[in-house]
């Protein structure tokens, strides 16, 4: 007669041995442990996808398009600033050029103070074989007098591509706002992606706009008024359109 302690049959009627019956055990208990790992992991999925797909109210998409209208204004605003400041400072430059020699090639030339450095429109450094210095007379521009008003330009032609860049941020969160399926986790980061991404010229004209301690600026010396470094960590910014008349 078979004992009962020394065998067992499993689910398919096979019998094992006692060792093998406490190994089918462990296993067992190992694959249920498994399972509910799974299980509680699966739920643990669920709901946070619930948390994050919860949807945003139309009050609150209808907010975000007001804040967008006051940054679609003061962007266009931005621009007006910086075409009139682009406009002053190409008359200058267009000045200088009138008055400065010109090279066999075309380029406009500058001759340094010391008289030492020749360098053409573009900034580039002209070599001495390719020009005569007694060709330059003291009634023609120096390159003192031209260098800073060619960065001034440059940077604000960068600027420009900076407020042109943002402007088509501002568009495309427009065009995800009014799509459907929008959550409330997603219109908070296109609030943030869209401070985080404006220019200190644009982000001047809003309302409650703090600025961190301005750091120097290649157009300082330029313009009529500061303009403030922008952090992406500023908070606090009202969607408020403050023309500066």
């Amino acid at each position: 007669m078979v004992q009962l302690g020394d065998h067992f049959k499993d689910k398919k009627g096979n019998r094992i041995n006692q060792a093998g019956q406490q190994r089918w055990f462990i296993k067992a208990r190992q694959d249920k442990q498994r399972r509910d790992d799974a299980a509680e992991k699966l739920d643990d999925n669920i709901l946070a996808t619930a948390a994050e797909t919860v949807m945003a109210t139309q009050i609150q998409i209808e907010a975000f398009e007001t804040k967008l209208n006051s940054y679609d204004e003061a962007t266009v605003f931005a621009l007006m600033e910086n075409q009139e400041a682009l406009d002053l400072v190409n008359a200058r430059i267009n000045d200088l050029l009138a008055r400065a020699h010109v090279m066999e090639d075309g380029r406009r030339a500058f001759m340094t103070e010391d008289g030492t450095k020749v360098f053409d429109e573009a900034g580039q450094e002209v070599p001495p074989t390719e020009i005569d210095m007694d060709v330059f007379t003291s009634d023609m521009p120096s390159w003192e007098a031209y260098k800073p008003e060619f960065e001034h330009r440059n940077a604000l032609q960068l600027q420009r591509s900076e407020i042109l860049e943002f402007q088509e941020k501002l568009d495309a969160a427009r065009v995800e706002a009014s799509e459907d399926g929008l959550t409330e986790e997603r219109l908070e980061e296109l609030d943030a992606e869209l401070l985080g991404a404006m220019p200190p010229e644009i982000g001047k004209h809003l309302d409650g706009y703090q600025p961190p301690s301005a750091a120097p600026d290649m157009t300082a010396a330029f313009a009529a008024k500061a303009m403030p470094a922008m952090t992406p960590a500023t908070t606090g910014v009202q969607a408020v359109f403050k023309p500066d008349m």
